[in-house]
């Protein structure tokens, strides 16, 4: 599952409600404030995903802090810091499979910096080819499938999740609207070998974003 938290203003008791409803064993937030950390240790997130990673969480910069939470063990954690947001990431063993896990939270193509968001994308991009094993990226794209940046990214090796599960469009964003989310910029992206068993978006609380989850098995075709 991933969730932008919103500058940390999500509720925690509904992550972790959702974590445990959608039987997540993986959990990618993006936006990690500490009294965000604070609230979701006291709503009992780490009871359920006892390993977790979280990089550049900070009050004051709250768009920056990304953190993993897993049912897993993490091992060859990596904080991520090259990028403008923290994108930390981290290997578990699925079935004695090992799966590289990213956490992606790129800048936005906003009217100035779409050079920084171009250079994250090839971050995303950069990270994923790089690994020989299965790979899983989840978090806040800020692109869509209309995006060629977003396409050099899948290229031939990796595949959106939502596509490979026949689930259409699944906007998450906006989410604070009067009206549903019409934008789909939360992914979770897989390599070709992963298989895809369903992908839905989950209803939250306090956020601009929707919950993406998907149900994957690495390893496999």
């Amino acid at each position: 599952m991933t969730f932008n938290a919103f500058l940390g203003r999500a509720d925690a008791g509904t992550i972790v409600r959702a974590v445990r409803a959608q039987h997540v064993d993986v959990l990618a937030l993006e936006e990690v404030t500490p009294d965000l950390l604070d609230r979701l240790r006291a709503s009992g997130l780490d009871n359920v995903l006892p390993h977790s990673v979280t990089s550049k969480v900070s009050a004051a910069a709250p768009y920056s802090g990304t953190g993993i939470w897993s049912t897993l063990p993490l091992e060859d954690v990596d904080a991520g810091a090259a990028t403008w947001f923290a994108m930390p990431s981290a290997t578990v063993t699925v079935g004695g499979v090992p799966v590289r896990v990213l956490a992606v939270h790129t800048a936005s193509p906003a009217l100035g910096q779409t050079s920084v968001w171009g250079g994250d994308l090839r971050h995303v991009r950069d990270e994923l080819d790089a690994g020989s094993g299965s790979q899983l990226a989840l978090g806040d794209f800020n692109a869509t499938r209309d995006h060629s940046e977003l396409r050099d990214v899948l290229g031939d090796r990796f595949v959106d999740a939502a596509d490979r599960a026949g689930a259409g469009f699944a906007p998450t964003w906006p989410a604070n609207r009067w009206y549903p989310p019409v934008v789909a910029i939360d992914h979770v992206v897989t390599d070709r070998s992963t298989a895809v068993g369903d992908v839905r978006v989950v209803r939250m609380v306090g956020s601009d974003h929707e919950a993406l989850v998907a149900t994957v098995s690495p390893g496999t075709r």
